[in-house]
């Protein structure tokens, strides 16, 4: 950048779906760059945003760790810890032929339209009805056995590989309106350490 322009504006307010959307829109490209990722609709939303613009669309760059990786085809995929690959995917993006970008927006988009989250939600209850036996029937309506709680402390005492599964929003911690105010208590984390530690 110079004195009067900066390239970069990194802001760590929250923003309006309206501020968003306008932000999405007038991108000529979006880096959605996740070390690990589930489901992430970043992409998603840019990409609809990016329809009909007076300009063309602009450029979706997607790590190889998104969820959404494999499904975008159109997206310039890239691996996020690879900082040389990730330059060269920008430079790329901002030299792209009008046609191409239109091109690479167009499967993207017609991706997101027609796997929408009715869709997944159907296709998921369709999938989940075929696999219903009987005995997987009964077993939703039986209530579940009470845990022996001196078997357990048995198996935890004498296992010697442990996993842990912890939800953290809503169960370790309290649920909040901005992610910074998600912070476990002393007590909490000094349960944590016990866990670990054993």
């Amino acid at each position: 950048g110079v004195a009067d322009y900066s390239p970069i504006h990194y802001s760590t307010t929250e923003l309006t779906w309206n501020e968003l959307c306008a932000l999405y829109h007038i991108a000529d490209v979006c880096l959605v760059t996740p070390l690990r990722d589930g489901l992430n609709l970043t992409s998603h939303e840019y990409i609809v945003c990016q329809n009909n613009k007076p300009n063309g669309p602009g450029v979706l760059i997607l790590s190889e760790f998104a969820g959404a990786s494999q499904s975008l085809s159109g997206a310039v995929r890239i691996n996020p810890w690879n900082s040389e690959q990730m330059v060269q995917a920008i430079n790329a993006a901002l030299l792209m032929s009008p046609q191409e970008r239109a091109t690479k927006h167009e499967h993207n988009f017609a991706y997101v339209t027609s796997n929408t989250s009715d869709v997944w939600a159907k296709a998921f209850l369709d999938e989940l009805s075929a696999g219903e036996t009987t005995d997987a029937t009964d077993a939703l309506h039986k209530a579940p056995k009470k845990i022996d709680m001196e078997l357990l402390h048995h198996k935890y005492r004498n296992s010697k590989k442990r996993v842990f599964f912890l939800d953290y929003d809503g169960t370790l911690v309290a649920i909040a309106s901005k992610p910074h105010l998600a912070v476990p208590t002393d007590k909490m984390l000094d349960i944590i350490r016990k866990l670990a530690s054993d």
